[in-house]
């Protein structure tokens, strides 16, 4: 797979700064578009009652930890795409596991 990305990659003439941006662009994108859509769903199966609602708890609980943790599960899929030196991949690897832990 990271072969055909490479080709790909090849067409467009891009250099390795601009591939790794458009990466974190689209996990950020990708993160918020999918928490949206959650929240969206989650609106419309809640109704508005007095009554005690899971959904809408969890919501309100969880609605900023997850503007942070889906995208950096994103982006943590996503880091084996970048074009960086191993070293300084190892070290952004385990930031990464650090801050979705912290999450």
């Amino acid at each position: 797979m990271q072969q055909e990305l490479s080709e790909f990659l090849k067409q467009f003439h891009l250099p390795g700064y601009a591939w790794n941006l458009i990466i974190i662009a689209a996990a950020v994108l990708l993160g918020l578009t999918i928490k949206l859509l959650l929240h969206v769903s989650l609106r419309l199966k809640t109704k508005p009652t007095k009554k005690f609602s899971f959904f809408s708890t969890a919501l309100q609980q969880l609605g900023k930890p997850l503007n942070y943790f889906l995208p950096l599960l994103i982006f943590n899929m996503l880091l084996p795409f970048m074009q960086l030196y191993p070293a300084f991949l190892i070290r952004l690897d385990k930031l990464v596991e650090i801050a979705l832990i912290i999450t």
